[in-house]
C-alpha cells in the first residue's frame, strides 16, 4: 500500500542506501571516462529530494556533488566542466540549504536547484546544452511520475550523449495494475513511498496512465495471464514482475523503439526471502558504460543482489561464498557465441541493405566484432549474471582452442611480442570472430 512521505527524510532507509551505493560507485568511473571527451558533462537529478536526511546521512544530491568534486580534483584536463541540476517540486528550498557548502559556480560548472517537475524541466535544460554528455538520475516516489516515453522523446531530440539510471518500482506497478483492472493481487504486501496517492481512481484515466508509465499496453496481457494463473506459490507474481521488467527494458532499447543501445537492470531485495523492492535500470549508448555498470552491480552483490532476473533459468545460476551470482562457464560460452552470431548476422543484413555484396560461407564464419560491443550485448541479453572477468576468461579459452579468432591493434607490444590484451582502452582495439560455421 502507499503511504504518506512526510517523514521520508527523517532517516535513510536501507533500500535507499543500497541504490545510493550503486550511484556513488558508478559516478567516479563515468566522470573519469567522459571528461576525456572534452565535452561538458551535465548531471540531472530528476527527483532530488532534500539532499540530506535528518539523521545526518547524505542523499543522492550530496553524493553526486562529492563525486563531482573528486573527479574535478583528479583530472588533468584544465577545461573540464560538470554542471549539476537538481529538480524537485517539494524540497527545493530545503535542498538549497543542505548543499550550501558547495559553490553555485566554481569555474568548472554550475550547481542549480530547480523548483519544478522533471516533465516540464528536463527538455528545457537539454535545449540549452547541445552536444553535452548527460547523465539522468531518475529516482521517483512510487510509479505515478514515470512516463516511459518522456525519456525516449527527450533522448531522441537531443544531439548529445545521454545515460539513464532509473529506479523502477516494478512490483508496485503490478500491484497498481491489479487494482485498476480488478485482478486479485496474490503477491507480498508492498509499501510504496509516494508523495501523492497512486494512479487515478477513474478507470479510463488509470489505464491511460499505466500505459504511459509502461511505454505501451503490453501490461494488460501480463495482468490477464496473472489473473488466470491458479498457482498459489509466489511464482505467478514473480513471473509477472519479471515479464514486465523485461518488456519495459525493451521499450527503452533501440530495437523496442527507444533511444538506447544497451539496457540493464538489477532487481534488489532488501531482505532474504522477499520480493525485489525495486529495480535499478541503466541505459546507455556506449558499451563501456554498460560494462562498467554491470561490473559495478556484480561487485556489490552482497548489498545489491538478493534476486536476479534469469529469464526462467534460475537453476543455471549459483552463488559463490561472497553471495555473488555467477553463471556457469557453459552458459557464458553459449551466450557469447549466440551474441557474436546474432550481431554478425545483423551487420550482414545492414551491408546488404546498403547494396553491397557480402558472401557468407562456412569458411568465413562470422564478421569480426568489437570486444566491448560483444560483452555489453552479452550482459543486456543474459542479464548481469557474472563479471566482465568471467566473460573474458571464457573468451580466452575459446581463443586457445581455436573456436574464435582474435585480432588486436596494436598487434605487438613494445618488446615486439604478440599482444594479448583483452580490453579496449587507451587506443587498443580487439576484434573477435567465430571461425567456420556455427554448430
Amino acid at each position: 500500500m502507499s503511504k504518506c512521505n512526510d517523514d521520508f527524510f527523517d532517516a535513510k532507509k536501507e533500500w535507499s542506501r543500497v541504490k545510493d551505493t550503486l550511484l556513488a560507485s558508478y559516478l567516479p568511473v563515468y566522470f573519469a571516462k567522459v571528461i576525456h571527451t572534452k565535452k561538458p558533462i551535465v548531471y540531472i537529478d530528476c527527483f532530488a529530494g532534500a539532499g540530506k536526511f535528518a539523521d545526518g546521512e547524505d542523499g543522492s544530491p550530496r553524493i553526486a556533488l562529492a563525486e563531482r568534486k573528486k573527479a574535478l580534483e583528479r583530472t588533468t584536463s584544465t577545461d573540464a566542466r560538470i554542471d549539476m541540476y537538481f529538480i524537485d517540486p517539494v524540497y527545493a528550498d530545503q535542498l538549497k540549504t543542505n548543499i550550501a557548502d558547495y559553490p553555485d559556480d566554481d569555474g568548472h560548472g554550475k550547481v542549480t536547484v530547480i523548483n519544478g517537475t522533471y516533465e516540464s524541466t528536463v527538455s528545457k535544460i537539454l535545449s540549452t546544452i547541445a552536444g553535452a554528455n548527460v547523465f539522468l538520475y531518475v529516482d521517483p516516489f512510487g510509479i505515478k511520475n514515470l512516463g516511459n516515453r518522456i525519456f525516449a522523446e527527450v533522448c531522441k531530440s537531443f544531439d548529445g550523449s545521454v545515460e539513464l539510471l532509473l529506479n523502477l518500482n516494478s512490483f508496485g506497478f503490478i500491484r497498481e495494475a491489479c487494482r485498476v483492472t480488478g485482478a486479485a493481487y496474490k503477491g507480498e504486501k508492498i509499501e510504496l513511498e509516494e508523495r501523492e496517492s497512486g494512479v487515478p481512481s477513474k478507470l479510463s484515466e488509470a489505464t491511460s496512465l499505466l500505459t504511459a508509465i509502461a511505454g505501451g499496453d503490453y501490461w494488460e496481457k501480463i495482468i490477464d495471464d496473472y489473473r488466470t494463473d491458479t498457482d498459489k506459490s509466489p511464482a505467478p507474481s514473480l513471473k509477472a514482475e519479471r515479464t514486465f521488467a523485461s518488456i519495459y527494458r525493451h521499450t527503452l532499447s533501440r530495437s523496442g523503439g527507444g533511444s538506447f543501445a544497451y539496457v540493464l537492470d538489477i532487481p534488489i531485495r532488501i531482505k532474504d526471502g522477499s520480493y525485489p523492492k525495486y529495480r535499478m535500470v541503466h541505459a546507455t549508448n556506449h558499451p563501456d558504460g554498460c560494462i562498467e555498470m554491470a561490473d559495478n552491480m556484480i561487485k556489490r552483490a552482497v548489498e545489491l543482489y538478493r534476486d536476479v532476473q534469469s529469464q526462467g533459468q534460475g537453476s543455471l545460476f549459483d552463488f559463490d561464498v561472497n553471495q555473488e551470482i555467477r553463471a556457469s562457464e557453459s552458459l557464458i560460452r553459449d551466450g557469447l557465441l549466440k551474441v557474436i552470431h546474432q550481431q554478425s548476422d545483423a551487420l550482414v543484413e545492414k551491408i546488404q541493405r546498403w547494396g553491397l555484396k557480402y558472401v557468407k560461407s562456412a569458411e568465413n564464419g562470422t564478421l569480426p566484432m568489437r570486444l566491448h560491443q560483444i560483452i555489453a550485448t552479452f550482459f543486456c541479453t543474459n542479464g548481469v549474471v557474472c563479471s566482465k572477468k568471467d566473460v573474458v576468461d571464457v573468451l580466452k579459452k575459446l581463443e586457445s582452442v581455436g573456436v574464435i579468432e582474435v585480432t588486436r591493434t596494436p598487434p605487438n607490444t613494445l618488446q615486439n611480442k604478440p599482444s594479448k590484451f583483452w580490453s579496449e582502452d587507451k587506443g587498443k582495439i580487439v576484434l573477435v570472430k567465430v571461425k567456420g560455421a556455427r554448430p
